[in-house]
C-alpha cells in the first residue's frame, strides 16, 4: 500500500493520521477501515525514521497488529529500494539507512519487531513460502 491504495478512503485515513499527530483515535478509524476489508492484511510501512511511527507503530501493536522487520544485507536492500522506487535518488536511501542505525536502539526498544532476515545463511534469498511460514 505504499504506493497503490485499494480505496481513496483508506488513503484519507492514512493522511489523517499523520495530519492530527498520530491520534489513537485516527490509528483505530484506519485498522477498523482496514478489518472491513479483510482480516487477513500486510502492511508495508517501509520504516522511515521519523517520531510519528514511534507514535503510530505501539497503537498499531495495541489494536493487535503484528510488527514485522524484513533484515538484510545493505547491497540486497539497497537493489529493492531501486526496484520499488527507481526514481528517488539513492541519497534518500543512504539517509534512510543512517538514520536506521542511529536510531536502532530505539527501533528495538520502542518497535520491538520480530526480525526476519530474508536471506538464507548462504546469502540467496529465501523464497516467499519460506518467509511466509517462518512468520
Amino acid at each position: 500500500m505504499e504506493h497503490i491504495w485499494p480505496d481513496a478512503n483508506l488513503h484519507f485515513i492514512w493522511d489523517q493520521i499523520f495530519a492530527d499527530n498520530i491520534s489513537v483515535m485516527s490509528v483505530r478509524n484506519f485498522i477498523n477501515a482496514l478489518k472491513f476489508k479483510s482480516n487477513k492484511i500486510v502492511l508495508d510501512l517501509g520504516f522511515p525514521v521519523h517520531n510519528n511511527y514511534f507514535k503510530l507503530i505501539p497503537q498499531l501493536k495495541k489494536s493487535g497488529c503484528r510488527i514485522i522487520w524484513f533484515e538484510c544485507d545493505k547491497s540486497i536492500a539497497l537493489q529493492r529500494f531501486r526496484i520499488r522506487n527507481p526514481n528517488q535518488p539513492i541519497s534518500e536511501f543512504e539517509t534512510q539507512m543512517r538514520n536506521i542505525k542511529l536510531e536502532w536502539r530505539r527501533i528495538a526498544k520502542e518497535v520491538h519487531p520480530q526480525i526476519i532476515n530474508v536471506l538464507k545463511i548462504n546469502k540467496t534469498p529465501k523464497t516467499y513460502e519460506e518467509l511466509y511460514s517462518e512468520v
